[in-house]
C-alpha cells in the first residue's frame, strides 16, 4: 500500500509493508532536494529549581567571642548580632551550648603548624631534587 501527500511544494511518498513504515521525499526537477545537515535533536530548555545556597560566610572567631562576651552581659542575640555583624543563629548556637569554646571535631593535631610547614618544605625540596617521595 502506497500514499502520497503534498505540503507546500513538498511530496511524500509513504508505503506501508510487512517490514514496517517506509516515507520517500520527492520533489519536482525544478527544485534542488535540500539535505539537513544538522542531525542534532532539538532539546527544550529544562525548568530546574534553584537551589538556595548554603551560608559558607566565615565569621571572625574574635567577633563571635566578642558578641558571645555581650550576650553573657544581658545583651539579646539579635542586638549582639547586629552590634558585631555575625549571624544572629551562630550567637544562638552558643548560648543553647552553654557559650563553650568551639572544639573542631576528630582527634588532636600531632603536628605543630610550624612542624608541618617544615615537613612539607622538606619533601618538596626532596621532589625538586628528583629524589621519589
Amino acid at each position: 500500500m502506497s500514499e502520497e501527500f503534498t505540503v507546500s511544494k513538498i511530496r511524500l511518498r509513504v508505503s506501508y509493508d510487512s517490514s514496517g513504515v517506509n516515507a520517500e521525499m520527492i520533489t519536482p526537477a525544478s527544485e534542488p532536494v535540500c539535505e539537513a545537515t544538522d542531525t542534532t535533536p532539538i532539546s527544550t530548555p529544562e525548568i530546574t529549581k534553584k537551589k538556595k545556597k548554603a551560608n559558607t560566610n566565615r565569621h571572625d572567631e574574635t567577633q563571635i567571642n566578642n558578641a558571645v562576651v555581650d550576650m553573657q552581659r544581658g545583651m539579646s542575640a539579635r542586638s549582639a548580632a547586629v552590634k558585631w555583624g555575625v549571624p544572629r543563629t551562630t550567637l544562638q548556637n552558643r548560648k543553647k551550648a552553654g557559650f563553650q569554646s568551639v572544639t573542631r571535631p576528630g582527634p588532636p593535631t600531632i603536628l605543630t603548624p610550624n612542624e608541618e610547614k617544615a615537613l612539607c618544605d622538606w619533601l618538596i625540596d626532596l621532589s625538586r631534587r628528583g629524589i621519589p617521595v
